[in-house]
């Protein structure tokens, strides 16, 4: 079994995560919560019985470095009008980064390792966490107000594209001429989840969904 994890970033009221396994993708069974004490400790479950994990963060999880001058402030690849350096984008990856970095944090034990290409990602008999960024916006963005709708989006996205197997073609790249600075190895790396700091030169793949979840979403983390 192999679980997909994902959290809608925002704060204390406007937070909500969702996972399911992909073995279920056929007939979704998905459950959800709102608080990241709630993620923490249902991840600390799967990881104690050797369940892979692949957790998301709805926020950009890289940045681009460019070559040159002419290119700072420019968007990613496929972005469109939801650019990580509008106000909105900045917002957003910072306040991911800070839940990040603290669920990591608390997810960092002896056996547990991490990764950031799904393409490399061993997730048979190994605890593991493999990190990946969920895009979801304009029509697959939640209309009823609950934040746990777009991480349900996300998951059952992350499950179809996982279970197809690779290649993984992320739906967001780097633009041409331009390096990769990872916001989630700088999570793990600061949770202390990873040394490699070649690391912080990867990006991650990323997950946008084109139309938002409408079934249950069965509550596992009262707040």
């Amino acid at each position: 079994m192999t679980r997909v994890y994902c959290c809608d970033v925002g704060g204390p009221s406007s937070l909500g995560w969702a996972r399911m396994s992909i073995a279920d993708l056929g007939r979704p069974d998905v459950e959800g919560g709102r608080s990241m004490r709630g993620l923490v400790t249902a991840i600390t479950a799967d990881l104690e019985a050797d369940v892979p994990v692949a957790l998301g963060f709805e926020c950009p999880l890289f940045m681009p470095i460019p070559s040159e001058a002419t290119l700072l402030s420019c968007g990613r690849e496929h972005e469109g009008n939801r650019s990580m350096f509008a106000p909105a984008g900045g917002y957003v990856a910072l306040l991911g980064l800070h839940l990040a970095a603290w669920s990591l944090s608390q997810l960092r034990r002896p056996g547990v390792g991490i990764c950031l290409d799904a393409g490399n990602w061993s997730c048979q008999g190994t605890a593991s966490i493999l990190i990946w960024e969920a895009f979801v916006s304009g029509p697959a963005h939640t209309r009823d107000g609950d934040h746990r709708r777009d991480a349900a989006t996300a998951v059952i996205e992350f499950a179809r594209r996982y279970g197809m197997g690779p290649p993984f073609a992320s739906d967001v790249s780097l633009r041409a001429n331009c390096a990769s600075l990872s916001l989630a190895a700088c999570a793990a790396l600061w949770a202390g989840l990873s040394a490699d700091l070649a690391l912080l030169r990867s990006s991650v793949f990323v997950v946008r969904p084109m139309t938002a979840y409408a079934g249950a979403i069965r509550e596992i983390d009262p707040v």
